[in-house]
């Protein structure tokens, strides 16, 4: 009977702990401006997880329609300055949270640095494909990125006889025509014309295109959200991205952003940000706007559980082991069973070296019976010389150090550089460093050669 009561007692404490509550994001937002907009997704939670999301079942309202305005999309914009609560509603359950507006009578025009570049970036228009590259496109010429604001304004207001800029009629803009190619366009169509990146631009052109100012707020960094997403195989899932500034400001910066996924096999994403699972295993999903990088971790476990006690009994040698461990956990994956003696030896030899094991040094591996002699093997490979020279080969192929763009004599300054940071086991850390603040003559300096190498801005970085 106890027993009977016991595993009641774990049952109800698992459905407890596993029940999802709903819930919104961003938590709180303030509204700061006329122009101030910011998206709402709507989260099924779990053990303090996003487990699913909720956005498109969800009913939106707010407590004051007079200060906040929220859409059927969770679209919130500001009406008025005051404080008010939008709730969004999925079948039973309910979510709220705080919306404040400010400043909403204030005149605020575009910031050239904050969104005319981003739109342009998001468009791919300053991309290394297109202008911005070394030599430009078409005649135009912009940095890479939006990297030089200061550069971009001046190509875009001052070059081509101004012509990319038309103050007295903003609307036949070439920087509105081509990208919507009502004028012939090489890069073909880039913005719709109801879209609310073309809004950005035709409204910072009427408001006579300002250009970069020293008062402008600097985008300090930015906010995924969520930052973890656990989820099966054909969910989706829409990412958010805050730009928070100098100033104390944050704005809604999802449409503006770029994405890419790190395993396009277990989560890929597309232009506008929605995550779409397709496989097992865990992807980051990488986030740019400006100069600020972040990411989000998408986890989709396979389903087939795995009893918690086959990880508490795996073998463990190091603290490696346990974050392993962990992990595999995490996606129901069990370890992998103990290499032999046999395979160990010949994998250690050929990841740490690069050569096979001699028959002889196989036999004396084999016989011996010492229980740290795997660990002691590992000690061996890496004071051998063809360590140093396997490592120095792949370095040196990494760094792309060839006669082919290379004088032999900085081939060889560059390589024995190389090879004496392998011997001496520098940090990875400083072996970077080390080449990244190289100065002086490429033959007495080896590392230097990275800049011979690397002429073009967007290769260097």
């Amino acid at each position: 009977m106890v027993r009977v009561l016991a595993s009641l007692l774990v049952l109800a404490s698992a459905a407890r702990a596993s029940a999802a509550e709903l819930r919104i994001q961003p938590e709180s937002v303030t509204l700061d401006g006329p122009k101030a907009a910011q998206r709402l997704l709507v989260f099924e939670a779990s053990g303090g997880e996003v487990v699913a999301e909720r956005t498109a079942q969800a009913r939106f309202a707010t407590s004051d329609a007079s200060i906040v305005a929220v859409d059927d999309g969770g679209n919130v914009r500001p009406v008025k300055d005051g404080t008010a609560t939008v709730t969004a509603t999925v079948g039973k359950d309910a979510g709220t949270l705080r919306v404040t507006v400010r400043n909403s009578a204030a005149q605020r025009d575009w910031s050239f640095v904050n969104h005319v570049i981003p739109v342009l970036t998001r468009a791919g228009c300053n991309s290394g494909a297109c202008h911005g590259a070394l030599a430009g496109k078409g005649g135009l010429k912009l940095s890479l990125r939006g990297y030089d604001p200061d550069a971009d304004y001046f190509a875009l207001t001052r070059q081509a006889l101004g012509r990319r800029i038309d103050r007295s009629a903003p609307e036949k803009s070439l920087l509105l025509l081509k990208p919507t190619m009502a004028v012939v366009h090489g890069g073909g169509q880039r913005l719709e014309i109801d879209s609310p990146e073309y809004r950005i631009l035709a409204e910072w052109l009427a408001a006579g295109a300002p250009g970069p100012k020293k008062s402008d707020p600097v985008v300090r960094r930015i906010e995924v959200l969520p930052p973890v997403a656990v989820l099966k195989q054909k969910d989706a899932l829409q990412v958010l991205v805050r730009a928070w500034y100098s100033d104390g400001t944050s704005e809604d910066v999802t449409r503006r952003a770029r994405f890419t996924s790190s395993e396009d096999l277990v989560a890929g994403v597309n232009v506008d940000g929605k995550v779409t699972v397709v496989g097992q295993g865990e992807a980051a999903v990488s986030v740019g706007y400006g100069t600020q990088v972040a990411s989000m971790a998408v986890v989709s476990p396979r389903p087939e559980k795995v009893d918690p006690a086959v990880y508490a009994k795996a073998p463990r040698f190091n603290y490696i082991d346990d974050l392993v461990l962990k992990k595999l956990a995490r996606l129901n994956i069990p370890p992998s069973e103990q290499a032999s003696d046999e395979e160990f030896i010949r994998r250690a030899s050929l990841d740490a070296a690069g050569v096979l094991p001699t028959p002889d040094e196989v036999r004396k591996f084999l016989a011996d019976r010492s229980p740290k002699k795997r660990a002691e093997l590992i000690d061996r490979l890496l004071e051998r010389e063809e360590y140093v020279d396997y490592w120095s080969y792949k370095l040196s192929d990494m760094l792309l150090i060839t006669s082919r763009r290379l004088p032999q004599p900085a081939v060889w300054s560059f390589y024995q550089f190389v090879r004496q940071s392998v011997a001496d086991n520098k940090p990875w850390d400083r072996f970077a460093r080390d080449i990244l603040t190289a100065s002086g003559s490429t033959l007495r300096n080896g590392a230097a050669n990275y800049f011979v190498l690397h002429r073009d801005a967007s290769d260097l970085t």
